[in-house]
């Protein structure tokens, strides 16, 4: 076919990506992060059972990340978006972006498990521009994830981007969206009812209360909870990736460059609404990275196998030294 890749770029590298998951796995559940998973002040229950050590919390955490990489392979062989070659690349960064992340808990991975759900919903099926119930069940997802944080409402202005860049934006499927967005609120509104008959209904407004003022903007631009040296080497990736795509641009379908520059899309809205929204970086910073490795991904996959894995250790080796700097200063300060 006229869009496939030049026989010497494909090469499948698993043991590379197995070698470098190891390392950051085993960096994750052993060494000290400033942020222990499972503390008490983040559930807005006023009773909770009780709870694991900190190695069993951080296995938890991880459990939405393995799923996720399975989705990735599937969900990438069913629209086409990475070749065989690019997967473990793509996996690769997904979980070393995500085991790197200081304050990872089970709702924060489980809201990069259903950001790449909807992220490949929202593509749509090819050829069918009238798709409502893909769309709903994108909806769906995203309603959920509201009910853990209210700053994913942001998610939705990347899906109907989206649909844009692959053409399939509709009213039907634009109000689908709408409708699967509100679902989980209309289902799980019995649960208030419980909670006031348990008494603790106030102390569940509190926390929904001390989530809503944070999304009140400080200052534009803004950027805290992360490191500067960490935002630059976040947009390096993100420069990085949309760059090398740019010598494949011409040789993709029409429909694989709308996904594309969806990703690119979709990594800008996040890292401007990082900037406004600072306070929800690590929610917001947890989202991006799906997007952002499958872009580096597509964008690694236009260099020879070689400069290839050189760029990628440089890059994870920069990632690591940031982690382990961070948690010896927090260790230690």
């Amino acid at each position: 076919m006229a869009y496939r890749l030049p026989a010497r770029h494909q090469e499948v590298n698993w043991r590379e990506f197995t070698l470098w998951s190891i390392l950051f796995f085993g960096i994750y559940l052993f060494y000290p992060f400033s942020f222990l998973v499972g503390d008490r002040s983040y559930a807005p229950l006023p009773y909770f059972p009780y709870l694991p050590d900190a190695i069993t919390l951080r296995l938890i955490a991880v459990a939405p990340l393995i799923l996720t990489n399975f989705i990735v392979v599937y969900m990438s062989e069913r629209y086409i978006l990475l070749s065989k070659a690019e997967r473990p690349t793509a996996l690769l960064f997904i979980t070393a972006l995500t085991l790197t992340q200081p304050e990872l808990t089970f709702l924060r991975g489980s809201s990069l498990l259903l950001m790449t759900l909807i992220l490949f919903t929202s593509f749509g099926e090819e050829g069918k521009s009238e798709a409502p119930f893909p769309y709903f069940t994108t909806g769906l997802m995203i309603g959920i994830l509201c009910l853990v944080h209210p700053i994913y409402f942001l998610v939705v202005l990347s899906v109907m981007a989206t649909q844009y860049l692959v053409r399939t934006i509709t009213p039907r499927n634009v109000l689908a969206v709408l409708l699967g967005l509100t679902l989980p609120a209309w289902i799980l509104s019995p649960l208030l009812f419980v909670l006031w008959y348990q008494g603790g209904l106030d102390a569940y407004l509190i926390y929904v209360w001390g989530l809503i003022e944070g999304l009140v903007p400080i200052q534009f631009p803004f950027i805290s909870g992360i490191s500067i040296a960490y935002a630059l080497f976040i947009v390096s990736l993100f420069a990085l990736g949309s760059i090398l795509y740019m010598g494949r641009y011409q040789r993709e379908k029409v429909r694989s460059r709308g996904m594309i520059v969806s990703l690119q899309v979709s990594c800008l809205f996040f890292f401007t609404f990082i900037a406004i929204f600072s306070s929800c970086t690590p929610e917001l910073l947890v989202i991006a990275i799906t997007p952002l490795s499958l872009l580096l991904a597509k964008g690694l996959g236009e260099l020879r196998p070689r400069p290839a894995r050189i760029v990628r250790s440089v890059f994870l080796l920069i990632l690591l030294g940031m982690t382990l700097a961070q948690a010896y200063y927090t260790t230690f300060s």
